[in-house]
């Protein structure tokens, strides 16, 4: 980033790993108050603090806040257990995290596997630490479902698998870490709803599961159950998954995004319907990160403005009303972002001096202000998350 000890940040629907401190000569502690990055669900979030603790608020029914109950709450609770993370990932009903030697710990739903459990509990309300021995450089929690890098870079996925997301060969669900298929050295997995991308050492990008709208950017409609190259030979340093679209973004800050349009979400300027492989975010923005939500996605330029782009329900683009975009928009207020995560209906930032903000839907408390009223723009979480 322009004339400052910042680097870029890996984003995704339900994760968002701030991969080195961002600071000025005061710090990160004194910059952000101790925040270390943010991770959107499709109904709660969660901070992470540079002291490994989390907090988490929005929805809890099947235990993903990791405090104990399952309760919704409207600001953010602290998640017990006494353990130190280095990074913390979102899905749907689940919630997952990296201890700093990469040991895997999720907590939350786990019907058809997504905690990585071999006993068939249903939910936890606290974290457990995932079966199997292995340790993980990243992990991303979806719909159902779970993914990581493990520390020799090959890509394990367990929970869910009835669309091949697991990436295995198989349409099954597995209640352990799996191998995915092909080979491949990854070096980030996002997951989404029914699909899967990857990226490998090398920045190619490579996609799995399910194919509706052409999100794996294979060329065609078909479901893959194993890793699949994405089709035109672009080299990302990101990749980020939705509901039934992916997007990468290169290392000279282009975004390209692929499968279903019906909300806007692709940000190419146009309404076509979808498309089966990478189409260029129209607008001219450099940026240094970006983050997919369900529907919507968001990225940072180098100067720290937030832009948005898709669909806007209940506000989440931050823009000041409910419409839809075509392209990337600028999120109303003066802040200096750091951090992004898109979840569901809503969306979450850090920025500098402020800490967190979130806007978007907020019935289930997803956006950690107190109340239960949308909101169209930023505002402040409250800040019970500082220790």
């Amino acid at each position: 980033m322009v004339g400052r000890n910042c680097s870029a940040f890996a984003l995704s629907l339900g994760v968002v790993l701030l991969l080195s401190s961002c600071g000025d000569g005061t710090g990160p502690n004194e910059r952000l108050g101790g925040l270390f990055s943010v991770a959107n669900g499709d109904d709660h979030v969660c901070l992470l603090q540079q002291n490994g603790s989390a907090h988490c608020w929005g929805w809890g029914g099947f235990g993903q806040l990791g405090d104990g109950d399952t309760l919704n709450y409207r600001a953010p609770t602290k998640v017990q257990g006494g353990l130190e993370f280095a990074t913390i990932a979102s899905g749907s009903a689940h919630t997952c995290g990296l201890t700093h030697n990469g040991t895997a710990y999720c907590w939350g739903g786990n019907a058809v596997g997504a905690l990585g459990k071999q006993n068939t509990i249903f939910l936890s309300k606290l974290p457990l630490k995932v079966d199997g021995g292995l340790r993980f450089s990243s992990i991303s929690a979806g719909t159902g479902y779970t993914c990581g890098v493990a520390l020799d870079e090959a890509g394990y996925c367990w929970g869910s698998g009835g669309s091949g997301e697991l990436g295995t060969g198989v349409d099954e669900d597995t209640f352990v870490p799996t191998v995915v298929a092909g080979n491949l050295h990854f070096n980030d997995i996002s997951t989404s709803l029914f699909h899967t991308c990857g990226l490998t050492k090398s920045g190619a990008a490579y996609c799995w599961g399910d194919n509706l709208y052409g999100m794996l950017g294979s060329g065609d409609l078909v479901n893959h159950s194993t890793p699949t190259p994405v089709l035109g030979g672009l080299v990302f340093k990101r990749i980020g998954t939705g509901d039934f679209f992916s997007c990468g973004l290169t290392e000279a800050g282009q975004a390209w995004c692929w499968g279903s349009n019906v909300s806007n979400e692709l940000g190419n300027g146009t309404q076509v319907n979808h498309v089966t492989e990478p189409v260029q975010v129209v607008g001219g923005q450099v940026f240094v990160t970006i983050a997919v939500g369900s529907y919507h996605a968001c990225g940072i330029t180098a100067s720290f403005k937030l832009y948005c782009w898709g669909a806007n329900t209940y506000g989440k683009l931050g823009i000041g009303s409910t419409l839809s975009t075509t392209e990337p928009v600028l999120v109303n207020g003066n802040h200096r972002f750091v951090a992004v995560s898109a979840g569901g209906n809503h969306t979450c930032g850090i920025a500098q001096d402020e800490g967190a903000l979130c806007w978007g839907w907020n019935a289930l408390g997803q956006l950690g202000n107190g109340q239960r009223d949308p909101e169209y723009i930023p505002v402040e979480v409250i800040p019970t998350y500082r220790e």
